[in-house]
């Protein structure tokens, strides 16, 4: 009968701090936290075991997020993952190293407008999604 159907919630007494915590995991994981609820917040118990509780070892969140066209700790979403488009996992190496290249472009480009030096346009060459 449906209307008397066991949930996994009534299982547990404790269950809305059980959520609370699985919640304040995956936000620490994702490095969202900063913009998880008020509630969420953790305390030193909630945060000591949470070495227990890894990602994967096949790639890198970071490298993930690239692939999927997300910042969680920024709480971004490309166009292209708007619409599921994806990028190539192999192509995420590719992606790090313009990223860097534009990390590393910027930096010089901030020393060399220390300097008095006209800055460079390096935005024209990063591919917006």
């Amino acid at each position: 009968d449906q209307e008397h159907a066991a949930t996994h919630w009534g299982d547990h007494s404790n269950w809305l701090e059980l959520n609370r915590r699985s919640l304040l995991r995956v936000h620490t994981l994702l490095n969202s936290l900063k913009h998880a609820p008020e509630q969420l917040k953790p305390s030193n118990d909630d945060v000591n075991n949470i070495d227990s509780y890894p990602l994967g070892d096949q790639r890198s969140l970071h490298d993930y997020q690239l692939w999927a066209g997300v910042d969680f700790s920024m709480q971004e979403i490309s166009k292209n993952a708007r619409n599921a488009h994806f990028n190539n996992i192999n192509d995420c190496q590719t992606i790090r190293n313009q990223n860097q290249q534009a990390a590393d472009a910027s930096t010089t480009n901030k020393k060399s407008e220390r300097r008095g030096a006209p800055q460079l346009d390096i935005q024209s060459n990063l591919k917006h999604s």
